[in-house]
């Protein structure tokens, strides 16, 4: 049988994209977005960023970049979540390119199935652009630890990681490792560097000095993001249920948070959607026990063993610091590593002959992510907050002459038309 053509597997993955977002109510953490969003010039975009206390102000490159895209596409939900398209499909060509030089072109179509990627896809924050940066970031670092550090790949190198780093305060931990990384490899190899290389690694710490004293400062007046949960073993699990694609196969957000309580309730939660997720769960675990031998030639070797490094002391560093600091971390502050992670995972494969079936499981991988995303895309029971709804029923008693307690965020009911402090008849309750 005559295998595709290269191209078609970004085509595949592309075409994917349309069906990712959804024009659904903005819920609590976009209405965050949506608040830098829609300030009226760029001098109140930087008044806001650099007096606001909540996380979104260690968010510098997404919020701007929302900023800049509501003047062109305006400020309706669809609108806010349109670029992450624009940036997948950087992430999808980066990914190509890498499954192309590892010998594994579906590489970018496993992406592209991934419920990680649809989930994110759909809502106005950051993680999308993260996930197309660090793909971006993976092409740069691997052109470096294969053929060594060129003037123009340190310098491509250094810009991509600079606009990883200014997507959240988080994703500096990330390039941190990823640099240490290639550095250790080129001090392993011996490698000597031109005299161009070092002046532009040079102006590229300079070039860093401003973000990190912005964080800082972000850091000192307090800005940080809601910690509703204590740090926990929970939250590596269901880091874990994430990334491995499981979560548009099981019960929803929100009705796992409500069986959070009680070990009993948990079960119950999860005992409709066993099935799935068992056959899901089979699958890695054969993958993980048989998987042992890097696919393509010592390019496809090399860039399995720099994925899995840098994921697992990314994985090692976030967990430490956030146990420190007691700051509950979930998957989406992995979307940094994201794509590394994926790549690691999917670039080794069976060794020939140990297992029968080895041929058949990308696509069996493959089909299960896929309806895990089109479950999260599609299905109920992974809806978000409904604010515009809410907001519809409170603007309608307000016409009525009613009262109305608002004990819920303040900036998603301003976006959807309700008052932005307490009234007579309004009271805001946050």
């Amino acid at each position: 049988m005559k295998r595709p053509p290269l191209w078609f597997w970004l085509a595949a993955a592309l075409a994917l994209l349309p069906f990712m977002i959804s024009g659904e109510s903005l819920w609590i953490d976009e209405a965050q977005t949506a608040k830098y969003a829609r300030e009226p010039d760029f001098a109140s975009f930087v008044d806001r960023l650099i007096h606001d206390s909540y996380s979104e102000a260690m968010m510098p490159l997404p919020m701007a970049l929302a900023w800049g895209w509501v003047r062109l596409l305006g400020d309706g939900e669809i609108a806010l979540r349109l670029p992450n398209l624009l940036y997948l499909a950087a992430a999808f060509w980066a990914v190509w390119r890498l499954g192309v030089r590892a010998a594994f072109a579906p590489l970018v179509l496993m992406l592209a199935c991934h419920p990680f990627v649809w989930f994110y896809a759909n809502e106005a924050r950051p993680y999308a652009l993260q996930i197309a940066l660090a793909s971006l970031l993976l092409l740069c670092a691997d052109g470096i630890h294969q053929a060594g550090p060129s003037p123009r790949r340190t310098a491509v190198f250094l810009l991509v990681a600079w606009l990883l780093s200014a997507t959240s305060m988080l994703a500096v931990f990330p390039v941190a490792i990823l640099s240490l990384v290639l550095i250790s490899g080129a001090w392993r190899r011996r490698v000597t560097l031109e005299k161009r290389t070092l002046w532009i690694l040079l102006a590229g710490v300079l070039v860093f000095l401003p973000l990190g004293l912005f964080y800082l400062s972000a850091v000192l007046r307090g800005s940080s993001s809601a910690r509703l949960w204590s740090v926990g073993a929970q939250n590596l699990v269901f880091t874990i249920y994430e990334m491995v694609g499981a979560q548009g196969l099981g019960p929803g957000r929100t009705e796992m948070r409500e069986a959070a309580s009680s070990m009993g309730s948990l079960v119950r939660c999860f005992a409709p959607h066993l099935p799935l997720l068992s056959a899901h769960g089979l699958c890695l675990l054969l993958w993980v026990r048989y998987a042992n031998v890097p696919r393509g030639d010592v390019a496809g070797a090399r860039l399995a063993r720099l994925c899995t490094v840098w994921f697992a002391f990314s994985l090692l560093l976030v967990f430490t610091l956030a146990v420190s600091a007691h700051f509950p971390f979930w998957g989406r502050h992995f979307a940094p590593v994201f794509p590394a992670f994926l790549v690691a995972a999917l670039l080794w494969r069976p060794a020939p002959g140990r297992f029968r079936f080895a041929g058949w499981m990308p696509l069996l991988l493959g089909l299960l992510w896929l309806a895990s995303s089109l479950g999260v895309r599609f299905s109920p029971r992974f809806a978000k907050d409904d604010y515009r709804e809410a907001a519809r029923v409170a603007k309608e008693a307000l016409a009525r002459g009613e009262t109305v307690w608002w004990a819920a965020n303040t900036e998603a009911g301003v976006f959807y038309g309700l008052p932005a402090c307490s009234t007579d008849r309004f009271r805001i309750f946050m």
